[in-house]
């Protein structure tokens, strides 16, 4: 491109005028860039992820979208990352309803803070540095709706950067031990939504009738990337029932044969995503 401008041009001084232009216009574009991929832009709020390992992703969103947010006067999420799912919650839920994010990744945990801060919801949520299991041991709150997108890789070779480990690698703490963790957080009438891997979910309730927990898994929704596809995510209901009844069956598709969004999923994101 330069070459060809260069040939059109008489005189050294108007080329290097030029040059000193183009590499000005692809450092504007490279920044622009730069900035696009550090942020995710939503309807109302943004989320700046450059500092955290785990970016905003197809499971955070479904999860924040999906959500059972009826009734909700408190809301906890469990390793909330840089908020998405707290400030999708803010977004659907009333204006009484308090969010409280709890994240051990110190990089994702301050990056979570100042998305919070800019939102317009910045005073109905609030973040806390800690792990998981500490807070659910501690605290003396009880919330009407839990949430998470727990870790599920079960080898540390799947994950190699640290940071990245940090927010998806299971390590000593399985999906059993966060869902038993988050029992002690949970209202008599609440709820524990998850979002997993699709095997992953079925062993979670495998693991959950094998104990003597009061939990019961009420809801399964079977999450399909694209029409015609196998299962490959489900999102979980749990609550406390006197009487263990089977779990109420749902399917949801996230694309369709044309790779545009399905109607299943088209009412759930709309609110969210710009372009819907």
């Amino acid at each position: 491109m330069v070459i060809k401008i260069l040939e059109n041009k008489k005189s050294a001084s108007n080329y290097s005028e030029i040059l000193l232009k183009y590499r000005y216009s692809i450092l504007i574009r490279t920044i622009l860039t730069m900035a696009k991929s550090d942020c995710f832009q939503f309807k109302q709020f943004k989320i700046y992820h450059d500092r955290s390992a785990m970016k905003v992703g197809t499971d955070g969103v479904l999860l924040g979208a999906w959500a059972d947010i009826v009734g909700a006067k408190r809301i906890l999420d469990l390793g909330c990352g840089t908020g998405l799912i707290a400030l999708m919650l803010a977004q659907r839920s009333a204006s009484d309803c308090k969010i409280v994010g709890v994240e051990i990744e110190e990089n994702a945990y301050c990056q979570a803070l100042d998305n919070v801060a800019i939102s317009p919801w910045s005073a109905r949520v609030t973040i806390y540095h800690q792990s998981m299991q500490q807070f659910c041991r501690q605290s003396s709150q009880r919330f009407d709706l839990i949430v998470a997108n727990p870790p599920y890789f079960e080898s540390a070779s799947q994950c190699r950067d640290q940071s990245r480990e940090t927010a998806r690698y299971v390590g000593d703490l399985s999906h059993l031990d966060w869902l038993l963790a988050a029992e002690n957080c949970l209202s008599v009438k609440g709820k524990i939504q998850f979002v997993l891997p699709f095997q992953a979910g079925i062993c979670l309730q495998q693991q959950l009738s094998a104990t003597s927990s009061k939990l019961c898994c009420t809801e399964v929704c079977h999450v399909i990337t694209k029409e015609g596809k196998m299962p490959q995510r489900m999102l979980l209901t749990f609550a406390f029932l006197a009487n263990k009844t089977s779990p109420k069956q749902s399917e949801l598709t996230i694309y369709d044969q044309q790779h545009c969004y399905h109607s299943d999923v088209i009412p759930m994101f709309k609110p969210f995503y710009l372009k819907l």
